[in-house]
């Protein structure tokens, strides 16, 4: 079999996975940054699109003839395969550089090396370009050549050494395994286009190929522990505040609250003061509870929805049965496992409190339901009661109505109250279901 044909397949396979996986990554890291705005993810996105665009040219311009074209290639091939190189050294550089944190004040000198390295690249495709265009030459000059890719290989050793020193932490020895890769794999490439030769039936430019494919497989890996880190820091700091509020402001309010009661119970009844000091201990217990509700929707252990449900109904069930209302709770499997963010489930819950205190409080009903469900992207919650309910129409909108609708606002959800004179008073709340909970 002839191994121009053989290589030939190599080189359309390797290229269409190299592609594939590159788009693939830049989509699913596209979308990453939509959520969590991290800038190093921008930058990934750039390197893997200017990948893909290499790629693409290669496959269906440039093709395997041109890997062994180095001083022999068409000016119209050159004209746009050069400056798409450099664009993907420099987008390279510019990634691996920033996840090692290089652009920082305490690396000056190599800070400044990775700068005017990405200079000169990009004044190198502005030249290369006007000097074929102005037909000065019609080919690659070998010593820029060479020396470029001299430059780019010196680089790369540099920035393997930056991650090498940081190599404890599992971001780095990713990051590390992804450059020695793409290093090893383009310093081979470049020695085979050169001296014209393949490396197990591979062209130089197969090899580049299976470089960039397994650098995306250990950049994706780096990128995702770094976001998976991010998170777990997150969750820390929630459950640091949490403690210090539970610990610190919880026992303050609570110990004001109990010497409020030892001052009333030891003042004369009814005199001026006794007033003031009931009204301190009454405050003191509200802002013990809703402080309690902060804690704990705070606090990351609670991120479940059905540490949600199990709070609802542990609130509704002891205040409805003192009142001799009776409660069902109806609950759709599918909300189980769901995750909302910290400030979803906080007014999901406080919007489900108010209610319930509204309707045991005021409405004389004698059954109340709770039903939360699972509709397409939303959550719904439906809390209805066979009270004497009101006149929607007529009523003016009470604080505890306002609050819940201001909840709903803060959690970019919808509130629905309907009503009418014993007609009984239902309340509605649609809720987006939302893939980043912290």
């Amino acid at each position: 079999m002839n191994p121009n044909l053989i290589s030939d397949h190599y080189f359309q396979v390797l290229a269409l996975v190299s592609l594939g996986s590159s788009l693939m990554a830049a989509l699913y890291h596209g979308i990453l940054y939509l959520q969590h705005k991290e800038s190093i993810l921008i930058d990934f996105c750039v390197y893997l699109l200017v990948v893909s665009l290499f790629t693409i040219y290669r496959l269906f311009f440039g093709g395997i003839a041109g890997d062994t074209m180095l001083y022999g290639d068409t000016s119209v091939y050159t004209l746009v395969d050069e400056p798409l190189q450099m664009l993907l050294y420099v987008s390279y550089i510019n990634f691996i550089a920033k996840s090692n944190n290089l652009n920082a004040p305490d690396t000056p000198v190599l800070s400044r090396v990775i700068k005017y390295l990405q200079i000169f690249l990009i004044t190198y495709s502005v030249l290369h370009v006007a000097g074929i265009l102005s037909q000065l030459f019609t080919q690659r000059i070998p010593l820029v050549n060479i020396g470029s890719r001299t430059l780019l290989i010196l680089a790369a050793m540099a920035l393997l050494l930056a991650s090498w020193k940081q190599r404890k932490e599992p971001y780095y020895r990713y990051l590390l395994a992804g450059g020695i890769v793409f290093t090893l794999c383009g310093l081979l490439a470049f020695t085979s286009s050169f001296f014209g030769f393949s490396i197990l039936g591979l062209s130089g430019l197969s090899i580049t190929f299976v470089g960039v494919f397994l650098d995306v497989l250990f950049f994706s890996a780096a990128v995702g522990y770094k976001l998976k880190e991010a998170y777990q820091k997150v969750l820390q700091v929630r459950l640091k505040i949490s403690q210090d509020l539970h610990d610190q402001v919880g026992a303050t309010l609570t110990s004001i609250s109990f010497l409020s009661e030892v001052a009333r119970n030891q003042m004369e009844k009814d005199g001026p003061a006794t007033s003031y000091v009931t009204q301190i201990g009454e405050y003191s217990r509200e802002m013990i509870t809703e402080m309690n509700d902060i804690v704990w929707a705070i606090n990351p252990s609670n991120d479940r929805f059905d540490k949600l449900a199990d709070r609802m109904q542990n609130f509704a069930l002891p205040l409805l049965t003192a009142r001799n209302i009776e409660f069902q709770f109806l609950q759709d499997g599918r909300l189980q496992d769901l995750l909302l963010t910290m400030q979803q489930r906080k007014s999901l819950y406080l919007i489900f409190k108010e209610a319930v205190n509204n309707a045991a409080k005021y409405s004389g009903c004698r059954h109340l339901a709770v039903k939360l469900q699972k509709e397409s992207t939303q959550v719904l919650l439906e809390i209805f009661d066979d009270g004497k309910g009101f006149d929607a129409g007529a009523h003016s909108e009470g604080n505890g109505l306002k609050n819940m609708k201001y909840r709903a606002a803060e959690a970019s959800s919808s509130l629905k109250v309907r009503s009418g004179i014993n007609q009984g008073t239902r309340v509605s709340l649609q809720m987006p279901i939302t893939q980043n909970a912290h």
